[in-house]
């Protein structure tokens, strides 16, 4: 495998579609992870090209799908009230001949206005629907969504690559409801035939160093009470099979193994630093798999 020069090149106009699965394992889950197996549907579509090759690339949400249990059956409504919401929205963001992804940005959805009906329906509490909102908001925000339609794009080197070249980004990713950071190296294992006859390009990927924190108000009577969810600590792995030709991507699998932290207290008096004093924390095993793939 000779010295390969990969690079995005857009052509103002074009799009391609992706289908993303996540599914999630645990031995228990709780009320504020989105322990949900769930799909996502998209059309990315080219609409500016920069004379530096820098797109504009907006992202139109055709549909999300949900995996429920039977015995899960009262949760429907909630989904069905989230699917609405984020089924049409467009979120967009500007990416480099190399991948850099910059300026992502994407609409405000109104979860608490969205929700009402659903909250009158169940005779909910205010406590109650502003923990749901937040659920909502933590799970299903544009900026829990954009990490998602970014990942057809890997950060490129400017380098010649041959088999196994490596090199590394750090990477924004969702899980679970959480955004976390993460550092990616990938390496360059080499070409495989599909059986459509194309030839792709097989890059190997490993992820470390995760870490990210989300923090909600929990639905007491009491005093008010915080939820603090940290990821502790995390790998993960996978593989992605691009096009020598244009570097776009036609499927990426990734297992993240993470542990996940919680606990409860009464807020920190310092802004942004969730709990105050110390508090029991419970900690919990998640396997978190990623499956996208291009469609027609």
């Amino acid at each position: 495998m000779e010295g390969l020069a990969l690079s995005y090149r857009f052509q103002n106009g074009f799009s391609r579609r992706y289908h993303l699965r996540m599914s999630v394992e645990s031995a228990a889950t709780g009320p504020v992870l989105s322990g949900r197996n769930f799909s996502l549907r998209w059309q990315q579509k080219v609409t500016a090209v920069k004379k530096d090759g820098t797109a504009l690339i907006a992202n139109r949400i055709e549909d999300v799908v949900f995996e429920s249990a039977p015995s899960e059956s009262s949760r429907r409504g909630l989904d069905a009230v989230i699917q609405n919401a984020l089924r049409g929205i467009t979120l967009t963001f500007f990416v480099s001949p190399r991948g850099v992804v910059m300026e992502g940005r994407g609409p405000d959805i109104d979860w608490e206005k969205g929700l009402q009906p659903f909250f009158e329906e169940r005779g909910f509490a205010p406590r109650q629907c502003k923990f749901v909102v937040e659920l909502a908001e933590m799970n299903f925000s544009s900026e829990q969504i954009l990490p998602i339609v970014t990942l057809p794009f890997i950060a490129l080197p400017p380098e010649r690559l041959g088999e196994g070249s490596e090199w590394q980004e750090e990477r924004r990713l969702a899980i679970c409801g959480i955004g976390a950071e993460a550092t990616t190296v990938y390496r360059i294992a080499g070409f495989e035939h599909l059986e459509s006859g194309q030839k792709a390009l097989e890059i190997l990927m490993e992820s470390g160093r995760l870490g990210g924190r989300a923090i909600l108000d929990l639905p007491t009577t009491e005093a008010p009470v915080v939820m603090q969810v940290d990821i502790a600590e995390g790998t993960g792995k996978g593989r992605a099979l691009v096009d020598p030709g244009d570097a776009s991507l036609l499927e990426m699998r990734q297992i993240f193994n993470i542990t996940v932290e919680t606990k409860a207290g009464l807020p920190s008096l310092q802004p942004g630093e969730g709990i105050g004093g110390s508090a029991a924390a419970v900690k919990m095993a998640l396997s978190v798999s990623m499956n996208l793939n291009r469609i027609l």
